[in-house]
């Protein structure tokens, strides 16, 4: 009998576990998981409860490709009932890297907004083969007034990036990255707009350890950008990025 290698991918979701591993015709994988963590607890009397009325039912999530081949997160959300709350209600979990109903996990929310530095919607849906309206709920949804510290790790260059969400450059959110050691780019949040005290107020949010190693930032052609670099990051350098300066 052959033997096979075996890899072990995170799946940035520690509040499951991978049951069972199955391809279909096509090619594509399906992880079948289910919650590991212990008794839930109600969530207006905060007591622990293990009585279980039934399963939702199953939901299949698009997770992040294992070597190029397109994968399918298959959980069946557990259902409590408190037997203490008023009307016994029932309650799921929340699961640690999902938001429900959405049907796709933080990690390959947070992967698709790479693309989208310096690029469109309309263009990463197409090369992404993701639906126009699912990258605007991916982008609902991963928009964060803060972040968190201990993501950002040794980056020294951050940036700011604007996205315009329909046409004629209405609506437009803001990208935040920065860019780590070895020059990968890393999406910090997304902010609701462009304007300086929205960015002013995100970039004060960072840790002042993160923001003291801050040297470099680098902008669209907006003076809202450059004030706020220099209003909270005194000591960082701040520039014109190349695709913005090539851009019309």
């Amino acid at each position: 009998m052959p033997q096979h290698a075996f890899i072990s991918i995170p799946l940035d979701m520690p509040d499951v576990r991978v049951t069972k591993t199955a391809g279909t015709k096509t090619g594509d994988f399906i992880l079948t998981a289910e919650r590991r963590l212990p008794r839930p607890s109600g969530r207006r009397c905060r007591q622990t409860t293990s009585t279980r009325p039934g399963d939702d039912a199953p939901r299949d999530l698009r997770h992040l490709p294992i070597v190029g081949r397109p994968v399918s997160l298959r959980l069946r959300p557990k259902r409590f009932r408190c037997p203490y709350g008023a009307g016994n209600p029932t309650t799921t979990p929340v699961l640690d890297g999902y938001d429900a109903p959405a049907l796709h996990p933080k990690a390959y929310a947070h992967q698709r907004f790479v693309p989208l530095v310096n690029s469109t919607i309309a263009d990463v849906a197409s090369t992404e083969e993701v639906r126009y309206a699912a990258l605007l709920g991916m982008l609902d949804r991963g928009s964060a007034p803060a972040v968190d510290g201990t993501t950002v790790g040794a980056c020294t260059t951050s940036g700011r990036d604007e996205l315009a969400l329909r046409k004629g450059h209405r609506n437009v959110v803001a990208i935040m990255t920065a860019q780590t050691p070895t020059g990968q780019l890393q999406v910090l949040a997304v902010v609701p707009d462009r304007v300086k005290p929205t960015v002013s107020s995100w970039l004060a949010t960072l840790p002042t350890p993160i923001r003291d190693r801050m040297t470099t930032v680098c902008t669209a052609r907006w003076d809202g950008d450059v004030s706020a670099v220099r209003e909270v990051l005194p000591a960082a350098s701040s520039g014109i990025d190349r695709f913005h300066v090539a851009g019309p």
